[in-house]
């Protein structure tokens, strides 16, 4: 599959509406996708599971939520493996500080999920995405991730460099992040009820312009959270 420019309202490339869908990318190549509203390559209003492997996605873009994908409905499964995201072009700077302290940001988290059962992430390379609000890669509520040896690289946020998550859950293994930046919560931001779980982690050059230079919790009147950390390995 090969993609090389689009714009749409909802769902730059590919707006899925089938409760019973599943939609497999393998081995495809997207350019240059973007949305006015939300998901700037798919927009998922209803649907089953969403299988990408092997994929290029360089520059993809959403104005309001989600710049490669979006989904507020319930889905049984988004696997993510051995795929290589830029949000924006390669050659994107990071000298972002202005606009994190303004709080001003360009365009969603790059993949929004809300009432996902699953996403699973394995082998990732995830790059360049900058600016966002409420998670630089990841706004995850009531939806359970769970990453393994994947590679994070130059991101910035608002809230969360990395994650924003609301009664989620998070399970990170053995994957690295470099250059992470965010005014609160350098790599994960806690909002109500969460576990986070964090096993043969490392982080290099995480950077919070107000709070939590790893993980920041926002206080709330009925939550929990549990935290594990294994082989957690910071370096600022």
């Amino acid at each position: 599959m090969n993609w090389l420019s689009s714009k749409e309202q909802n769902g730059g490339g590919i707006y899925v509406d089938a409760v019973k869908l599943i939609l497999e990318i393998h081995k495809g190549q997207i350019f240059n996708s973007s949305a006015k509203i939300s998901g700037g390559f798919i927009n998922i209003n209803q649907g089953k599971e969403i299988r990408i492997t092997s994929t290029e996605i360089i520059s993809s873009r959403a104005y309001h939520k989600g710049s490669v994908i979006y989904t507020n409905s319930i889905i049984e499964s988004i696997q993510m493996n051995e795929n290589l995201i830029h949000c924006e072009q390669v050659d994107t700077e990071q000298n972002d500080d202005t606009l994190l302290l303004q709080q001003i940001y360009k365009f969603g988290g790059a993949v929004y999920a809300m009432n996902s059962n699953f996403i699973y992430s394995k082998q990732n390379t995830f790059q360049n995405c900058h600016n966002r609000n409420k998670g630089g890669m990841f706004f995850l509520q009531n939806t359970n991730l769970f990453e393994y040896n994947s590679t994070y690289a130059d991101f910035s946020s608002i809230q969360g460099g990395g994650f924003y998550t609301i009664d989620s859950e998070i399970d990170i293994n053995k994957t690295s992040f470099r250059n992470i930046k965010a005014f609160d919560g350098g790599l994960i931001y806690v909002e109500k009820s969460s576990n986070i779980t964090l096993d043969s982690v490392e982080t290099q050059n995480s950077i919070v312009l107000n709070d939590g230079g790893l993980i920041y919790v926002k206080h709330s009147k009925l939550k929990w959270w549990v935290f594990l950390f294994q082989s957690l390995i910071a370096i600022i």
